[in-house]
Order: structure tokens, then sequence, then C-alpha cells
């Protein structure tokens, strides 16, 4: 569907979505997603699937962009995809739910070109009811990675700039808890997660219900959850990933 559904997309992209779910296979990272977005091409209509299930479906967790009234989102294989400027009021529905899913643990990651330091969640979903909440954020007006699987925001500070690829991993309750920027290690820690979050989870605002949280503009490039990975996986997923982002000329 992401290549057919549009149209669009040249040969070189094709066979770099293919090389990518290749590598994916290859090192057992594959069945341990749930959602990936590769976010190619140069339209909507080719960025909102999930690579997993390219169905044209909420089921799927096929993305619904929606921005502030009378502006749009920009979608390319230069700069994946981005939100309006001042990113509050503009998110992306994934349809995903955290209490619903059959993983064990919990990964989240993401790749941005965007050197943005703006204070606002890049992914996320809360329960002010439950007091529970999970998401990535690649700095919140800062140089410092936050995650959390309902647990409490994990954070640490990170050295350079605020682009690149970001991971929070989790395996199970009561054991590791890592973050990541690029290949260093952010944070190693415990935790056990709230799987009472059950909010739609969203990309660029977080949501309460009908509330949402602070919004941000980094673009994406790549985005990612499943089951909790092994050290070797997390390794193996940062080169994919960056190599993925080289094949399309838009590492950084």
């Amino acid at each position: 569907a992401i290549s057919n559904d549009g149209g669009s997309l040249t040969t070189s992209e094709k066979d770099a979505v293919n090389d990518l779910v290749v590598d994916l296979k290859a090192d057992d990272i594959w069945d341990d997603l749930e959602i990936a977005y590769p976010f190619i091409g140069s339209s909507a209509t080719e960025q909102k699937y999930n690579l997993k299930d390219p169905r044209d479906l909420d089921a799927a967790y096929r993305l619904d962009f929606v921005p502030r009234a009378g502006e749009s989102f920009s979608h390319s294989t230069a700069a994946g995809t981005t939100p309006p400027p001042t990113g509050n009021n503009s998110h992306a529905d994934t349809h995903w739910i955290f209490n619903n899913s059959p993983s064990s643990g919990n990964h989240i990651s993401l790749y941005t070109t965007n050197n943005e330091q703006a204070g606002g969640y890049d992914c996320g979903a809360f329960s002010t009811a439950n007091n529970a909440e999970i998401g990535l954020i690649a700095g919140f007006g800062n140089s410092t990675l936050y995650y959390q699987v309902g647990g409490g925001w994990k954070t640490a500070a990170f050295t350079g700039d605020n682009a690149g690829f970001f991971l929070g991993n989790y395996i199970a309750d009561g054991t590791v808890l890592t973050t990541y920027k690029d290949t260093t290690q952010i944070i190693n820690t415990t935790s056990t997660e709230n799987r009472t979050t059950s909010p739609m989870f969203l990309f660029n605002e977080s949501q309460n219900g009908a509330d949402r949280g602070q919004g941000v503009d980094r673009n994406k490039c790549w985005w990612s959850t499943g089951a909790g990975l092994s050290a070797t996986q997390i390794s193996n997923l940062t080169t994919i990933i960056k190599d993925y982002q080289t094949t399309l000329g838009r590492e950084v």
C-alpha cells in the first residue's frame, strides 16, 4: 500500500523501504514492532501507513493527520512529515492505545532532523484520572530526553542538538528502563508500567480525552513502537534506521 496507494514513490524510494524491511527481519526486530512509520513519499496518502500492517484502517494504526484550522502538514521524502509551525493544536492520530498493546514491555523510537528546542510533546498519551502517561520527548525546551510508560517521566540530559535517533525502552515491571540518543545510552534505571493509559496515542501532542498537551513542530522521519527490545536489538535498530536515513539523503 505504501508503494501503490498514491503511486508517486520512485524506484529508489521503494528500494529503500524494501531494504529497511529486509534488515529489520534479518536482525530479529520485525516481529517485535507493532507500528513502524517510515515517512516516505510526497503526500499524506503515502506517509500515513503502518509498515507492519499497511491497510487503510484505524485498526491497522493508519495515521490521520489533523492540522490546525487553515494549516496543513507537509510531507516529503527529504524531510518526512512536519506539522505546521508552532505545532499546538496540530497532531496525527495513531489509533494505538497502550493498554490494548499485546506486547511485553514497550519501546518507542523516533528519528528527527529538526534541531528544535520548543517545549512540547513529540508523541504521547496521558490519563489524569489514572495518573498514567506514556510518551517520548526529544527535548522539552531543553537538551533532556524524556520517556515513560506510566511509572513517571525518566529524564536525563544528552549532549549535542535535538536532531537524530531517540529511543526509550522498557522490558518488564521492575526491570531495566533505558533511553538512548543515537548510540549513546542516556538513562539506565528500573520502572513499573501503568497500563491504564487509555487515550489514543498522538504525534506532536499528547492526548487526555478531549484535552491535548502542548505540541511541538519537530518533524519525523521514522517512528516505531512495540515490545521491549534487547540491547542487541537496540544497537541493530539504531544502525538500520540511521542507514535508512542515509539512503534517503536525510541523515543528521
